[in-house]
């Protein structure tokens, strides 16, 4: 029985401090983010797709929003996950509050209050319904200093 409680306590003082060695990931990514400039396949996106906000949750949320003639509109939101200081997954809602079952990988650098974001995503072709297309994005994002 001592043997028993002496190795539980122990491997929880170990944990406790492997735990307490490792690095605290800074979420660098948490606020309010406006869109200044956007590319898609290289392309720059069209003036109707550039007013457009983020906003990054320290839950791990994620809600992107799209203002079109003043209206403000959902755009995507879904879950974001940071693999590391520059790699974020996400994995977005689909009609009816379900995750989706595929889940996107771009590369993310912030300094100061921009954002560089890129990677690619695949969407459905518009030319066959049943083959996805893939979209290569680079968009740069600011914190503007008022919502």
């Amino acid at each position: 029985m001592k043997t028993t409680i002496s190795l539980s306590i122990f491997i929880l003082c170990l944990a406790i401090t492997l735990q307490a060695k490792e690095p605290k990931k800074v979420n660098n990514l948490f606020g309010y983010w406006k869109l200044v400039k956007a590319e898609t396949n290289g392309k720059p996106n069209p003036q109707m797709m550039m007013d457009r906000t983020f906003m990054y949750d320290e839950k791990g949320n994620f809600e992107g929003k799209i203002f079109m003639n003043g209206d403000e509109m959902p755009f995507n939101s879904g879950k974001y996950f940071l693999a590391n200081d520059s790699t974020m997954i996400t994995i977005h809602y689909e009609q009816g509050d379900k995750l989706s079952r595929v889940a996107y990988t771009y590369n993310y650098h912030v300094q100061n209050d921009s954002l560089h974001l890129y990677g690619i995503y695949f969407s459905g072709s518009q030319e066959k319904a049943n083959l996805l297309q893939m979209n290569y994005i680079n968009e740069w994002w600011v914190k503007p200093s008022v919502k």
